[in-house]
């Protein structure tokens, strides 16, 4: 059932998550427009269209009417006029850069009519960082979403109205997917604020020139209960993201520190064009990568301490996620169980370590990567120290 406020969405920019929010929600039952202007872009999307629904498929979560029918429901659109017009819903998609996603939002607003909720689906950028560009910023939002995980994150903008969000969380539910309505922005929102934790830790231990990332990924399938490792995740998403992602220009020392470690350690592998499955190589090399073979697990001396590391890693972001008022401890662990596919969230391994053994690897993390600046070591000290997350 869809959201009765919401009859027609657009949706700006068709890249990879331009097409892929567009087909869920015209898979959802919305009228859809997808609007780009670039005439090459808007020719590439069916292909684009059908790329992304093969997984769904071969899931049986769709079938190939599903499909038809969806598709069937998407118009495609150059005219801004055209597209953004009957629009109740905009979301926009277009590259991560502050001024080009201002400049966008600018004319979504100059086209739109006057009850139209505009969104910014930023993975980057906070949403107070856009907000100034529009005039009437009521009806202004986050909503972020993951490619194939049914979470969406909902932040408001400064001035945006309760009823807005509201409307936003019944949106997301009609889509089948988990509204996860923040209390206040934070860089990464709830998944990514995690992930960046678990890739960034990953590829500090593997810069330290100990440790390779076949064992790393290794210790994590390991001791984990998950499919994929860090490295072979990182693959999927696009080492190319990741690196952009800290490529931007950091404010905090202790980041800049970080983004240089990172990006060094990244910088090869952008240079060679090695950037995961998208390219056929990436940490490894697809479409067998050897991670996906039973032999990678076998006869092997798996140590258990770079599985620690990692989770402890999650397990300090969640807490200055928690510390930092954004979201309830029951919201960020069922966030990291749904996104990755794991029995148990951060604060639930949290209390099943205890505060004894999560001091002493707390401490040994940091001293290990040096992932967190020393304030946010206290933060997180101070934390522990109130006996707050048992």
């Amino acid at each position: 059932m869809t959201a009765h406020e919401i009859q027609t969405v657009c949706f700006v920019g068709s890249g990879t998550m331009g097409c892929y929010n567009s087909l869920i929600a015209a898979l959802a039952g919305y009228q859809v427009v997808l609007y780009d202007v670039s005439a090459q872009n808007l020719a590439a999307t069916d292909l684009k269209y059908s790329q992304l629904a093969e997984p769904m498929l071969a899931a049986g979560t769709i079938s190939k009417h599903d499909f038809t029918m969806a598709m069937q429901r998407v118009k495609l659109s150059g005219d801004a006029t055209t597209a953004l017009g009957s629009a109740d819903l905009v979301s926009e998609s277009v590259f991560e850069q502050r001024e080009l996603k201002r400049k966008v939002l600018k004319e979504i607003e100059d086209h739109c009519q006057a009850h139209c909720i505009i969104t910014t689906n930023t993975s980057a950028l906070l949403v107070s960082e856009l907000d100034s560009a529009l005039k009437d910023g009521c009806r202004f939002a986050a909503l972020h979403s993951y490619l194939g995980i049914a979470l969406m994150d909902i932040v408001g903008g400064p001035r945006c109205e309760p009823k807005t969000l509201q409307t936003l969380k019944r949106y997301v539910k009609s889509l089948h997917c988990q509204p996860l309505l923040l209390k206040k922005e934070y860089p990464g929102y709830l998944l990514n604020a995690l992930l960046g934790s678990f890739f960034t830790s990953a590829i500090l231990l593997a810069a330290n020139g100990e440790d390779t990332i076949e064992e790393i990924d290794r210790a994590w399938l390991a001791y984990s209960g998950g499919a994929i490792g860090p490295f072979g995740l990182m693959d999927y998403i696009g080492i190319n993201v990741i690196y952009d992602s800290w490529a931007d220009e950091k404010t905090e020392v202790h980041e800049q520190v970080i983004s240089k470690r990172v990006t060094a350690y990244l910088k090869p592998f952008m240079e060679r064009g090695e950037l995961g499955i998208s390219t056929g190589k990436g940490f490894y090399s697809y479409p067998k990568a050897c991670w996906q073979a039973p032999e990678f697990m076998k006869n092997k001396d798996i140590p258990k301490r770079l599985y620690q590391t990692l989770s402890t890693a999650i397990m300090q972001r969640a807490i200055l996620v928690y510390d930092a008022g954004v979201a309830e401890r029951e919201m960020i662990d069922q966030t990291w169980v749904n996104g990755v596919s794991l029995a148990k969230g951060p604060f639930a391994m949290f209390n099943e370590w205890g505060v004894r053994e999560f001091d002493v690897l707390s401490k040994a993390t940091q001293a290990d990567i040096s992932l967190f600046s020393e304030e946010q070591m206290n933060a997180i000290q101070g934390c522990i120290a109130l006996g707050e997350y048992l």
